[in-house]
Protein backbone atom coordinates (compact mmCIF):
# COMPACT_ATOMS: atom_id res chain seq x y z
CA UNK A 1 0.00 0.00 0.00
CA UNK A 2 1.61 3.04 -0.83
CA UNK A 3 1.20 5.99 1.88
CA UNK A 4 0.92 9.79 0.12
CA UNK A 5 2.88 12.56 2.14
CA UNK A 6 0.89 14.24 4.07
CA UNK A 7 -0.07 18.01 2.78
CA UNK A 8 1.92 20.60 4.40
CA UNK A 9 -1.06 23.15 4.25
CA UNK A 10 0.76 25.61 6.76
CA UNK A 11 2.98 26.17 4.55
CA UNK A 12 1.34 26.27 1.59
CA UNK A 13 -0.95 29.19 3.00
CA UNK A 14 2.10 30.84 4.25
CA UNK A 15 3.53 31.04 0.05
CA UNK A 16 0.09 31.91 -0.37
CA UNK A 17 -0.36 34.77 1.62
CA UNK A 18 3.26 35.93 0.80
CA UNK A 19 2.66 35.34 -3.04
CA UNK A 20 -0.66 38.05 -2.69
CA UNK A 21 1.46 40.65 -0.25
CA UNK A 22 4.15 40.06 -3.24
CA UNK A 23 1.79 41.60 -5.95
CA UNK A 24 0.24 44.22 -4.06
CA UNK A 25 3.80 45.71 -3.06
CA UNK A 26 4.94 45.50 -6.50
CA UNK A 27 2.14 47.65 -7.87
CA UNK A 28 1.38 50.04 -4.74
CA UNK A 29 3.66 52.25 -2.10
CA UNK A 30 4.71 50.75 1.22
CA UNK A 31 1.96 52.88 3.14
CA UNK A 32 -0.81 52.35 0.57
CA UNK A 33 -0.95 48.77 1.00
CA UNK A 34 -3.01 47.39 4.24
CA UNK A 35 -2.81 44.00 5.53
CA UNK A 36 -6.96 43.73 4.98
CA UNK A 37 -6.20 44.13 1.24
CA UNK A 38 -3.51 41.23 1.52
CA UNK A 39 -5.99 39.36 3.69
CA UNK A 40 -8.25 39.50 0.74
CA UNK A 41 -6.01 38.61 -2.02
CA UNK A 42 -4.88 35.49 0.00
CA UNK A 43 -8.82 34.52 0.45
CA UNK A 44 -7.77 34.19 4.29
CA UNK A 45 -9.27 36.23 7.08
CA UNK A 46 -7.29 38.86 9.11
CA UNK A 47 -6.77 36.86 12.07
CA UNK A 48 -5.38 33.98 10.08
CA UNK A 49 -2.92 36.30 8.20
CA UNK A 50 -2.15 38.15 11.79
CA UNK A 51 -1.06 34.21 13.12
CA UNK A 52 1.60 34.07 9.97
CA UNK A 53 2.60 37.49 9.99
CA UNK A 54 1.99 39.87 12.96
CA UNK A 55 2.51 43.17 11.67
CA UNK A 56 2.71 44.80 7.76
CA UNK A 57 6.30 45.48 8.41
CA UNK A 58 7.20 41.69 8.91
CA UNK A 59 5.21 40.27 6.13
CA UNK A 60 7.05 43.24 3.81
CA UNK A 61 10.70 42.00 4.69
CA UNK A 62 9.36 38.41 4.82
CA UNK A 63 8.21 39.01 0.84
CA UNK A 64 11.45 40.61 0.61
CA UNK A 65 13.64 37.98 1.97
CA UNK A 66 11.56 34.79 -0.21
CA UNK A 67 12.13 36.72 -3.00
CA UNK A 68 16.31 37.03 -2.49
CA UNK A 69 15.87 33.24 -1.67
CA UNK A 70 14.92 32.88 -5.80
CA UNK A 71 17.24 35.18 -6.47
CA UNK A 72 19.90 33.13 -4.30
CA UNK A 73 18.91 29.63 -6.70
CA UNK A 74 18.96 32.13 -9.72
CA UNK A 75 22.06 32.86 -9.46
CA UNK A 76 23.26 29.74 -8.92
CA UNK A 77 21.74 28.22 -11.93
CA UNK A 78 23.11 30.81 -13.99
CA UNK A 79 27.13 30.33 -13.12
CA UNK A 80 26.03 26.36 -12.97
CA UNK A 81 24.70 26.80 -17.25
CA UNK A 82 28.06 28.70 -18.08
CA UNK A 83 26.91 30.39 -20.59
CA UNK A 84 29.18 33.01 -22.97
CA UNK A 85 30.04 35.99 -20.20
CA UNK A 86 28.20 38.67 -21.91
CA UNK A 87 24.64 36.50 -21.43
CA UNK A 88 25.41 35.63 -18.13
CA UNK A 89 25.91 39.05 -16.93
CA UNK A 90 22.34 39.83 -18.78
CA UNK A 91 20.73 37.24 -17.03
CA UNK A 92 21.79 37.95 -13.48
CA UNK A 93 21.51 42.08 -14.12
CA UNK A 94 17.63 40.68 -14.91
CA UNK A 95 17.40 38.44 -12.27
CA UNK A 96 18.47 40.94 -9.55
CA UNK A 97 16.09 43.70 -11.58
CA UNK A 98 12.93 41.34 -10.97
CA UNK A 99 13.64 40.69 -7.43
CA UNK A 100 14.38 44.43 -6.28
CA UNK A 101 12.06 46.30 -8.35
CA UNK A 102 8.78 45.25 -6.56
CA UNK A 103 10.29 45.72 -3.47
CA UNK A 104 11.71 49.29 -4.72
CA UNK A 105 8.83 50.57 -6.43
CA UNK A 106 6.49 49.83 -2.72
CA UNK A 107 9.44 51.74 -0.56
CA UNK A 108 9.93 54.54 -3.06
CA UNK A 109 8.03 57.27 -1.27
CA UNK A 110 9.95 56.41 2.40
CA UNK A 111 12.73 57.72 3.47
CA UNK A 112 15.51 56.53 5.81
CA UNK A 113 14.74 59.36 8.18
CA UNK A 114 11.10 58.20 8.67
CA UNK A 115 10.54 54.82 8.21
CA UNK A 116 12.25 51.55 9.98
CA UNK A 117 11.55 49.28 7.66
CA UNK A 118 13.49 51.55 4.97
CA UNK A 119 16.04 50.65 7.59
CA UNK A 120 15.46 46.97 7.86
CA UNK A 121 15.22 46.33 3.93
CA UNK A 122 18.45 47.88 3.33
CA UNK A 123 20.14 45.83 5.77
CA UNK A 124 18.71 43.19 5.39
CA UNK A 125 19.90 43.37 1.85
CA UNK A 126 23.81 44.75 2.64
CA UNK A 127 23.64 41.15 4.81
CA UNK A 128 22.48 39.04 1.77
CA UNK A 129 24.47 41.09 -1.32
CA UNK A 130 27.56 39.22 -0.77
CA UNK A 131 26.80 36.36 -2.95
CA UNK A 132 25.45 38.53 -6.05
CA UNK A 133 28.68 40.85 -6.25
CA UNK A 134 30.68 37.00 -5.99
CA UNK A 135 28.94 36.26 -8.65
CA UNK A 136 29.71 39.51 -10.99
CA UNK A 137 32.81 39.49 -10.06
CA UNK A 138 32.86 35.53 -11.11
CA UNK A 139 30.64 36.69 -14.69
CA UNK A 140 33.21 39.86 -15.25
CA UNK A 141 36.65 38.14 -14.52
CA UNK A 142 35.33 34.90 -17.32
CA UNK A 143 34.80 38.00 -19.90
CA UNK A 144 37.66 39.69 -19.28
CA UNK A 145 39.51 36.64 -19.74
CA UNK A 146 37.56 35.37 -22.60
CA UNK A 147 38.00 38.93 -24.31
CA UNK A 148 34.44 39.64 -24.52
CA UNK A 149 34.95 42.35 -21.72
CA UNK A 150 37.60 44.80 -21.56
CA UNK A 151 40.27 45.13 -18.65
CA UNK A 152 38.58 46.50 -15.76
CA UNK A 153 39.07 46.91 -11.94
CA UNK A 154 37.47 43.53 -10.95
CA UNK A 155 37.18 44.97 -6.71
CA UNK A 156 35.26 48.09 -8.15
CA UNK A 157 33.14 47.00 -10.44
CA UNK A 158 30.96 44.27 -9.85
CA UNK A 159 29.45 46.13 -6.49
CA UNK A 160 29.15 49.47 -8.70
CA UNK A 161 26.90 46.87 -10.77
CA UNK A 162 24.57 46.11 -7.99
CA UNK A 163 24.32 49.70 -7.30
CA UNK A 164 23.13 51.08 -10.27
CA UNK A 165 20.31 47.87 -10.11
CA UNK A 166 19.27 49.34 -6.66
CA UNK A 167 20.02 53.08 -7.46
CA UNK A 168 18.27 53.21 -10.85
CA UNK A 169 15.23 51.24 -9.49
CA UNK A 170 14.83 54.41 -6.85
CA UNK A 171 15.71 57.25 -9.64
CA UNK A 172 13.89 56.59 -12.24
CA UNK A 173 9.96 56.28 -10.75
CA UNK A 174 7.99 57.37 -14.00
CA UNK A 175 9.89 55.06 -16.27
CA UNK A 176 8.13 51.77 -16.80
CA UNK A 177 10.45 49.05 -14.88
CA UNK A 178 10.79 47.30 -18.27
CA UNK A 179 11.87 50.23 -20.15
CA UNK A 180 14.16 50.46 -17.23
CA UNK A 181 15.41 47.18 -17.16
CA UNK A 182 16.28 47.01 -20.98
CA UNK A 183 17.88 50.81 -20.68
CA UNK A 184 20.35 49.84 -18.03
CA UNK A 185 21.44 46.30 -19.72
CA UNK A 186 22.15 48.27 -22.71
CA UNK A 187 24.16 50.80 -21.12
CA UNK A 188 26.27 48.09 -19.01
CA UNK A 189 27.15 45.76 -21.84
CA UNK A 190 28.20 48.35 -24.04
CA UNK A 191 30.35 49.80 -21.48
CA UNK A 192 32.10 46.16 -20.76
CA UNK A 193 32.31 45.16 -24.28
CA UNK A 194 36.00 45.03 -25.31
CA UNK A 195 37.11 46.83 -28.46
CA UNK A 196 36.01 45.36 -31.55
CA UNK A 197 33.18 43.86 -30.08
CA UNK A 198 29.49 44.78 -31.28
CA UNK A 199 26.20 44.63 -30.00
CA UNK A 200 24.69 42.84 -32.66
CA UNK A 201 27.71 40.08 -32.35
CA UNK A 202 27.07 40.03 -28.32
CA UNK A 203 23.10 39.05 -29.36
CA UNK A 204 24.43 36.53 -31.12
Amino acid sequence: MTVLPRRDWRNERRQKILAAAAELFGANPYDSVQMRDVAARAEVGKPTLYRYFPSKEELFLEVFKSGLDRLDSEVAAILKDRDQPGRSLERLLQAMLNALGGQVAALRMLTDDQSAVMRRWRNEFRRRRRPFVEAARTILEQGVATGEFRPIDLEAVPSMLIGIVRGGLIGTDRLPRERFAAAMIDLVMHALLARGQSAAAHAA
